[in-house]
């Protein structure tokens, strides 16, 4: 497993390293997204997602009440059983489940299993023991932060509203 360091100063900052964890996902990546309220895990996730989908005009939006939102070309469909022959992606919030038990009721195990679409979650802490079972390589596991994870590995000089992000995975970006 690689470990990479960004830090994001920027939304042009964000945007191209959507561009980078784009250009090596497919229908079998699995994006886990850690970081604490406000860091910028959806702002990450929509620009992945529009990018993927190539479409920079769809409206993206956050999964914390739906908790998993699918896009299918230009269109959000929540039931999973319908045009599974487009280009989609998925996107999950599970900040507001409160048992692994609800994993499973909302069908979300099955998704990463069928490997029909890239999968972004969100909150992902809840499911980790689910998905260690996957190829470690359809896994991007990112933390964003407020705060440098490593001062040697990236830039020194971050204000308070930066972010340093740490990429984990088997992908090469």
């Amino acid at each position: 497993m690689t470990n990479k360091y960004f830090l994001l100063k920027s939304i042009d900052d964000t945007f191209n390293l959507a561009k980078k964890i784009t250009s090596i996902i497919d229908q079998k990546s699995v994006i886990l997204l850690n970081g604490d309220l406000g860091v910028g895990k959806t702002t990450l996730a929509k620009n992945i997602i529009k990018l993927y989908l190539e479409n920079e005009d769809l409206i993206i939006t956050s999964p914390s009440f739906n908790i998993i939102n699918e896009y299918i070309d230009n269109n959000i469909h929540i039931d999973n059983s319908k045009e599974r022959n487009k280009k989609s992606f998925i996107h999950c919030d599970l900040y507001r489940l409160n048992n692994k038990e609800e994993i499973i009721q909302i069908g979300l195990i099955d998704l990463i299993y069928q490997e029909i679409s890239p999968i972004i979650i969100e909150w992902p802490e809840i499911i980790k023991d689910y998905i260690n079972n996957i190829k470690k390589d359809r896994i991007i596991d990112i933390t964003i932060s407020f705060n440098s994870f490593d001062d040697t590995k990236i830039d020194n000089n971050y204000e308070l509203e930066d972010r340093s992000v740490l990429i984990k995975s088997y992908y090469i970006l």
